[in-house]
């Protein structure tokens, strides 16, 4: 009898343990989720457009800041679990936001491109050089906006998931995802040159520009 007591107290000392730390895990992955949501709700104030034209230079010395995430934003997105709330079992989120990240780095560098023009037609009276950087800011800043609304829309979808994902990491949801199969799922088509997504989604978010009033 007393190894009976003994055995059934360690099974339950042991489900408790498990328990414990399903819940840990799962509190762990909300809290992972807030802080990739909080970074993306922060890049997607980053909305505006250099929308320059040959005729129409800066009206002041500011220029957009390009979206951007954290340090840390890669890292904690590699180490999410993601099948605790992944939509289905082919779930591409994780793909999704590298991708992201990846079009925030490369927007940084066009920027950088941007602002470096800028600061030799600023320092430099030499009009012939400074026409052909002009030129030069003129293509780039086009690149920069057209790359700005692929991001935006990037970022629209991924905060969506990512509050699918909240609601999903709840305990009842997630006691009914260990008791049932995912259903199948098929992941959106990658993004193309005019995308009709994105148009769609320009008519609901249309970007700002620095030169509009109230920017």
């Amino acid at each position: 009898m007393g190894i009976i007591t003994a055995l059934l107290g360690y099974a339950i000392g042991t489900v408790q343990v498990l328990l414990l730390d399903w819940k840990r895990s799962r509190l762990a992955h909300a809290r992972s989720l807030r802080v990739l949501k909080a970074d993306l709700e922060r890049a997607k104030l980053c909305d505006y457009k250099f929308a320059l034209r040959p005729d129409n230079p800066p009206a002041s010395d500011h220029v957009p800041r390009p979206p951007f995430v954290g340090e840390h934003f890669v890292t904690t997105v590699v180490a999410l679990e993601f099948s605790m709330t992944d939509e289905h079992p082919d779930d591409s989120s994780l793909a999704g936001l590298l991708s992201l990240a990846d079009a925030c780095d490369m927007m940084a560098r066009v920027h950088g491109q941007i602002s470096d023009l800028l600061d030799k037609i600023r320092e430099d009276s030499d009009q012939a050089r400074n026409r052909e950087r002009w030129e030069s800011v003129i293509d780039l800043a086009d690149v920069y906006d057209s790359m700005l609304d692929t991001t935006m829309f990037m970022i629209q979808d991924a905060l969506r998931d990512l509050n699918r994902r909240i609601s999903e990491v709840q305990w009842r949801r997630q006691l009914y995802r260990a008791t049932h199969k995912l259903a199948p799922g098929v992941n959106p088509e990658p993004l193309r040159d005019g995308d009709p997504r994105i148009a769609a989604f320009r008519v609901e978010h249309p970007p700002r520009s620095l030169s509009a009033p109230g920017a």
